[in-house]
């Protein structure tokens, strides 16, 4: 299993998996919020590799909307959906606590395009107003 994650080259040739994809996510309005990866040239992420729940029971998220990626036969995956540079999410939640802080525990999974794939990485995102 190791083979998926490390290729051919040794992870110091690589950028680090938090500098590699940069999660960013903000209020747009009410019960509504925007998660935006910043993808680094070179890299991708799995479209089916993201996950997105809610850190508080009280607050109920709705399908997330995902913006339509690029397919990729991957040799590892076979044919996925992916995004590069950037992709935006739109998250639409219910609150039963208006004094809930809202955040969310993310969950992604990308690569970098010359033979490393990371494992998933978990990122907790408080949305902001």
């Amino acid at each position: 299993m190791l083979s998926i994650y490390l290729r051919w080259a040794h992870a110091a040739d690589f950028l680090d998996p938090s500098v590699a994809f940069r999660p960013a996510m903000r209020f747009v309005g009410k019960d509504v919020a925007e998660l935006k990866f910043y993808i680094a040239e070179g890299y991708y992420l799995y479209r089916d590799k993201i996950s997105i729940s809610p850190v508080d029971a009280r607050i109920r998220l709705l399908p997330p909307q995902f913006e339509h990626g690029k397919l990729k036969d991957d040799e590892n995956f076979g044919k996925v959906e992916v995004y590069y540079k950037e992709t935006l999410i739109i998250l639409r939640y219910t609150n039963s606590d208006a004094t809930t802080p809202i955040g969310f525990r993310v969950v992604a999974q990308g690569c970098a395009e010359a033979g490393l794939c990371y494992p998933p990485e978990t990122y907790y995102l408080p949305a902001r107003r």
